[in-house]
């Protein structure tokens, strides 16, 4: 059986494994996207060249054009809710939908220069970044505030109201903990351009940008640290699921995922060679990929899954699947040649002992194992002691043996004289056994099954 089970676990792995983990959706357009907002799994935008802004409301199977000019281009957006977006473009425009991009209004920003990316912290507050420029909006983008900076800024990212950042050329990053007020540079390390940023609380982030560079901070950007890519392409967007899972595009195709908050990166499959600009996971499985000639990538493997359970009770034993991620099926093995491919299975194991029993977790982003003793106690131990009239002791006289018979399994038989002496203790696992009582003399005897005493016999 056991043979049976592993070739079985053996062909299922080369199944799930074989398959690829970024798909590239149909979007309609050869021209290049820069950017990209998510409100779910389903529901995104992305923008790109000639001011194009194409939406999705069904996971990426069909998408929709809402704006096409022969103008500028748009490189960043953000949407707040699921009815009210932002789009910037390097002409220096801003345009704004408050009904899910069904019509889109140009805002006045006060500037012509490039804008490059908008960030909304509520509903309200909003800064934008671009060639030298730095806005900031408390009115939802009726009003703009100009802050003056000396450089070009690419991309933004807060952590809350307070605190944010802006990284952009010559490896430049700026932190404000004030809301915008006061923005103060930090040290990167590097002198390439910067391109994307992630944080997944106040104290830990990451930064991409040229050569590969990808660089982390553990304590809200104090020191930034340089992590190892292997690669030598430059790197525009990360995202991170979870602290220490996480994703990062660039140009080529190049998708790099880690496991291990940034330690080691490894190369995706992406299926194409063209530049990614942008990568956004809405939920911990579903991601996108955006960039040149139009190309949208869609992942369900964000995580892959990972299989543990919880057991209950010693005799017959509850199995509860604890596993994360995206989870086809479940494989149980109990560790006494029996198995079950049911999610929450029951098993009654035949005999006390330790079993070491095993679940195997599988889907489309790969499988994943997990085993732990499991000990049996307690099995043939009645539940309650048993009146006379249930148990069945023959023959009676007796003249070598007695067969005792119960509704359970008798664990214990004690043989007990007239006078109150044990003449004979016998542990046993069944619910009918055979006493020898060849050896005792004549008498009346009293039998405790289980240490309650609850008949006699004669031995003659």
């Amino acid at each position: 059986m056991k043979s049976k089970l592993l070739i079985l676990v053996f062909a299922l792995t080369l199944a799930f494994n074989s398959n690829g983990q970024w798909v590239a959706q149909y979007s309609g357009f050869t021209l290049p996207f820069f950017d990209a907002s998510f409100l779910s799994a389903d529901k995104g935008y992305v923008v790109g060249q000639f001011l194009t802004i194409v939406e999705t409301h069904d996971g990426g199977s069909v998408w929709n054009m809402q704006m096409d000019t022969t103008t500028s281009w748009f490189i960043g957006c953000y949407f707040t809710d699921s009815s009210t977006g932002y789009a910037v473009a390097n002409g220096g425009q801003m345009y704004k939908t408050i009904n899910g991009g069904a019509n889109w209004n140009l805002l006045y920003t006060g500037t012509t220069t490039p804008l490059y990316a908008v960030y909304f912290v509520n509903a309200d507050t909003g800064f934008v970044c671009g060639l030298w420029t730095m806005l900031k909006t408390t009115n939802a983008g009726a009003t703009w505030i100009p802050y003056t900076v000396s450089t070009s800024l690419n991309r933004l990212f807060f952590t809350n109201v307070n605190q944010g950042y802006s990284i952009g050329q010559s490896g430049v990053i700026l932190k404000t903990t004030n809301g915008g007020g006061y923005w103060a540079p930090q040290t990167s390390g590097v002198t390439g351009n910067l391109n994307g940023i992630y944080f997944t609380d106040t104290s830990t982030g990451w930064i991409v940008g040229d050569g590969g560079a990808i660089l982390k901070t553990t304590n809200g950007g104090t020191t930034w640290s340089p992590l190892t890519s292997g690669v030598s392409t430059g790197l525009s967007g990360v995202w991170f699921i979870t602290s220490s899972i996480g994703y990062v595009v660039g140009s080529g195709g190049v998708i790099l995922k880690t496991t291990d908050g940034g330690v080691t990166w490894v190369p995706q499959i992406s299926g194409v060679s063209v530049d990614l600009n942008k990568v956004v996971f809405p939920t911990s499985s579903v991601g996108y990929a955006v960039g040149a000639a139009g190309t949208i990538l869609k992942t369900v493997c964000g995580t892959n899954p990972t299989a543990s359970f919880i057991d209950t009770g010693t005799r017959t034993v509850g199995f509860v699947f604890s596993g994360t991620g995206s989870i086809d099926s479940v494989l149980w093995s109990f560790g006494d040649g029996s198995t079950s491919t049911t999610t929450n299975p029951t098993h009654a194991f035949a005999a006390n002992g330790s079993y070491t029993v095993c679940v195997y977790a599988y889907s489309t982003c790969g499988n994943d194992t997990a085993c732990k003793s499991v000990v049996v106690s307690g099995l043939g131990a009645p539940s309650t002691i048993w009146p006379s009239e249930y148990l069945n002791i023959y023959p009676s006289p007796a003249t070598k043996a007695i067969t005792i018979s119960a509704p359970n399994n008798i664990i214990t038989v004690a043989i007990v004289n007239f006078v109150g002496q044990t003449v004979h203790s016998q542990q046993y696992n069944s619910p009918q056994v055979q006493v020898d009582v060849a050896n005792l003399p004549a008498g009346l005897y009293f039998v405790k099954v289980n240490g309650s005493e609850v008949t006699k016999f004669i031995k003659e």
